[in-house]
């Protein structure tokens, strides 16, 4: 009997597994309460695809041995591997309650904590994998995705560069280490390892769709186009690979398409609440408000204080609240950071702040020399950029630390701030700036009132305020006139639109003279002009 089963795990250990399993059955015709060969057996099952048998063959050798540690580890991967992760979990730990230095039982229970989203616990399992045999690879990997996802990228290259110098054939940590290099904007060195990790396993359909992702970002859309789609040959039912395909044909303005591969992914994964948003902007772009509201409400079911899809809601519903919700437009923006200066500039010849920045050099502040500029919604900094030749000190103040990020990299500021306007511009002395700017910043607020009054209070004697504003229309295209109803409104674009008479009054209230007050096309929206004020008060 001893002889038998050696051969059998011989043959196991070896990959024949069609030379293994009669011999294990062989065994059991001999003794049927033989737990080793029911385990084995099970194993072989897990091996072939047959998880039930699987499960029944390893329940049946734990009840003949109820101490089966081994038996308990692998009925976790089991589990696992059926996508059922508690009772992956639970059997890991059984596994580690019997043998608490038991490394596989140990990395087991940490890829279940993954999958449940448990990082902090996931980490902790890890660690303790680590702290039995150092060299484990898969310790180290697990470790790495769970700082990863603890928002800890540093410390998750340092790990899977840890796994990879210990088994360099390792395509999951490959394929991590991308993600953790991606995360930290190395998108350069993300492809690399992506690439080495596809090279070991060919058809690794999520490294091809992270790959796609890093070639996106350095622009390469039809590279990473024809890797979505490779992706979606090898797993026809990968939802992420459907909507990272939608993704990239929204970029190249095929508006249709990504709208059919946003529904592919819902319909693989009905909760998945990207797709639902991105599906409901796209068809916003389109015009279709009534269905776009309607994918915006089930990303509100999914998740009830989605920002993003409560302001879109209301947007299209006709509300007019005084202003977008500071973490809408700190998201929003925050996404946005990577491609806006491309994407406005290039794309939808928008020129505001260089309209902003002449009309204040055209007409100066009376103080004379190099001025003191406070940069309102600085974004990317390129009012600053267009500003830093006439300014003495420049601060910028932004909602979206990302956009903040990108200014800073101008190196033109004397100082960024990330907070809300009206809260930053309440917590600085008065008479300090001689130049106040914002450039398209006023289309997330309706209400000004407040903001205008700081405004007028930080500027010195002679100081000048420039921004733009989106402008307001009343049906049959005629200028809306004053009245509270009519002082702005959240149009169904998701961006507020002004009237000239409320800015006007505003200016007049807060102790303004108004010099320049011309209507200009701000940029262009899906190849159509977007008209809109270009004001300049005086203080």
């Amino acid at each position: 009997m001893k002889n038998l089963l050696q051969t059998a795990i011989e043959h196991h250990r070896a990959g024949r597994l069609a030379q293994a399993e009669p011999i294990y059955r062989q065994i059991l015709a001999l003794s049927p309460a033989h737990p080793e060969a029911l385990h084995l057996l099970g194993m072989i099952a897990h091996q072939t695809g047959h998880a039930d048998a699987a499960i029944a063959f390893i329940n049946q050798a734990i009840a003949v041995k109820p101490n089966f540690a081994e038996a308990y580890c692998n009925l976790g991967a089991v589990h696992f591997g059926q996508g059922r992760l508690e009772e992956s979990a639970a059997f890991s730990r059984k596994a580690i309650a019997i043998k608490p230095n038991y490394l596989d039982a140990h990395n087991n229970l940490a890829a279940a904590l993954i999958g449940l989203n448990k990082f902090d616990d996931a980490a902790a399992s890890a660690q303790r994998a680590i702290a039995i045999k150092r060299g484990s690879a898969e310790a180290h990997n697990n470790l790495g995705y769970a700082y990863l996802k603890q928002n800890k990228p540093g410390d998750a290259v340092a790990s899977l560069r840890r796994a990879i110098a210990i088994r360099q054939d390792y395509p999951e940590a490959l394929r991590n280490l991308g993600d953790a290099l991606a995360n930290q904007g190395k998108f350069g060195e993300s492809v690399v390892h992506y690439q080495k990790a596809l090279s070991i396993r060919p058809a690794y359909a999520e490294a091809m769709v992270n790959l796609g992702v890093a070639l996106t970002k350095a622009g390469r859309i039809d590279d990473a186009i024809a890797l979505y789609r490779q992706a979606i040959a090898i797993r026809p039912n990968y939802p992420e690979a459907f909507f990272n395909l939608g993704v990239a044909l929204f970029d190249q303005v095929k508006l249709d398409e990504a709208i059919a591969c946003y529904r592919k992914a819902i319909a693989l994964d009905p909760d998945y609440i990207n797709a639902h948003r991105n599906l409901g902007f796209t068809l916003h772009r389109q015009g279709a408000f009534e269905e776009s509201a309607s994918c915006y409400r089930r990303v509100i079911a999914i998740e009830p204080d989605n920002q993003s899809a409560l302001h879109m809601i209301a947007a299209m519903a006709g509300s007019n609240p005084e202003r977008a919700s500071t973490r809408y437009v700190a998201g929003l923006f925050d996404e946005y950071a990577e491609k806006f200066d491309a994407h406005l500039v290039q794309e939808l010849e928008y020129r505001s702040p260089g309209l902003i920045v002449s009309m204040i050099r055209d007409s100066p502040p009376a103080t004379g020399g190099k001025w003191d500029v406070l940069d309102l919604g600085c974004g990317t900094g390129l009012a600053g950029a267009a500003i830093a030749p006439y300014a003495r000190h420049l601060v910028g103040v932004d909602l979206s630390p990302r956009m903040l990020d990108k200014a800073r990299e101008r190196g033109v500021y004397t100082r960024l701030e990330a907070a809300d306007l009206l809260e930053m511009t309440r917590g600085e002395a008065a008479e300090t700036y001689d130049a106040v700017t914002a450039a398209d910043v006023f289309v997330y607020i309706g209400k000004l009132d407040a903001l205008f009054a700081e405004v007028k209070r930080l500027l010195r004697a002679g100081g000048r305020f420039g921004f733009t504003l989106e402008t307001l229309k009343l049906p049959g295209d005629a200028e809306a006139g004053a009245g509270a109803l009519q002082d702005y409104r959240l149009t169904p674009t998701g961006r507020y639109a002004h009237s000239s008479a409320y800015i006007e009054r505003l200016a007049a209230q807060s102790g303004f003279k108004v010099d320049q007050f011309v209507s200009t096309i701000l940029r262009l929206e899906l190849g159509k002009p977007v008209n809109g004020w270009l004001v300049l008060l005086s203080a």
